[in-house]
């Protein structure tokens, strides 16, 4: 049923796109990034997912991803959008995505921890780790997956 839903966006941001956010998740052979538009009512549209192969402890594949979260997007207006915030899991190696955040916290570039404690909000206040302030921002994984499959039940789009 979801399925047949779908409709594909990309590269190009839609009429109704205001906002850019990327989400990252970190694996040990690969890096993932998902690029989203957001627009009114919070509804959002999938622009770009990339796939970055290698050990996610050797800089070269970090390079890819900042040159990623760098890039302009097209929005069919003709305006270039930038990435506003991303956000990237830190439960995979956590010390290179703590390496890769530091330095770019001044472009809204953070590092996450999930966790499934109930009733927690889906992004909460950051904390601060270590020596080098990293800003951590939990996420409430619990709430979010309650949004989404709520809205998984949703006729129309």
């Amino acid at each position: 049923m979801v399925y047949q839903r779908r409709e594909n966006y990309g590269p190009e941001v839609p009429q109704g796109g205001i906002l850019l956010t990327c989400g990252v998740d970190i694996h040990p052979d690969r890096i993932e990034a998902g690029v989203i538009a957001w627009g009114l009512g919070q509804e959002s549209w999938s622009i770009a997912h990339e796939i970055f192969y290698g050990p996610t402890n050797d800089e070269e594949i970090w390079n890819q991803l900042d040159e990623l979260i760098s890039q302009d997007f097209p929005h069919v207006s003709g305006v270039a959008m930038r990435i506003t915030a991303t956000c990237i899991d830190s439960g995979n190696q956590t010390q290179s995505v703590y390496n890769f955040v530091l330095p770019r916290q001044v472009r809204r570039i953070y590092a996450t921890k999930g966790s499934s404690m109930s009733k927690q909000p889906v992004v909460g206040r950051p904390n601060k780790k270590g020596v080098a302030p990293v800003k951590i921002f939990p996420i409430g994984t619990d709430t979010a997956k309650d949004i989404i499959f709520g809205r998984l039940k949703m006729e129309k789009p």
